[in-house]
């Protein structure tokens, strides 16, 4: 997000800088043009950023070890209690179906089992590949 900031703030300084040299000004003046420009637009890209923050509800720095974040940013509290939101559905079983992994030497690959039960005979290890019985 600061390098989009970054980004913005060296293109209004190189846009002031240009239209200050196309009317006529010295090259110091047009530098001093540039930078009020810069500074103008930064302020108004961290104002954009404090306001995008705000309006999404998350206080303070993000941090995988904070116990709500995770909570704020994949489940959607107007679908229900521990409801993930929609673009995350697929990463939690529901009620009718799990999500069984398989790792083998040359890949890894997961699908969603949908079934009333489902056993694994055992953990498989390295280069093993996974038996499960899938009951009715």
């Amino acid at each position: 997000m600061m390098s989009s900031v970054r980004t913005a703030t060296k293109a209004a300084e190189s846009q002031a800088y240009q239209l200050a040299i196309g009317k006529g000004m010295s090259r110091k003046r047009a530098l001093a043009e540039a930078n009020s420009a810069g500074q103008l637009e930064y302020q108004q890209q961290l104002q954009g950023l404090e306001q995008m923050a705000v309006s999404s509800g998350i206080n303070g720095t993000p941090s995988i070890d904070d116990p709500q974040f995770i909570p704020e940013i994949v489940f959607d509290q107007t679908r229900g209690v521990n409801q993930p939101k929609a673009r995350f559905a697929y990463l939690f079983p529901s009620s009718r179906s799990a999500l069984s992994s398989a790792a083998g030497p040359w890949h890894t690959a997961a699908m969603t089992l949908s079934s009333s039960s489902i056993a694994v005979s055992r953990r498989p290890s390295s280069g093993d590949s996974a038996r499960s019985s899938i009951g009715p």
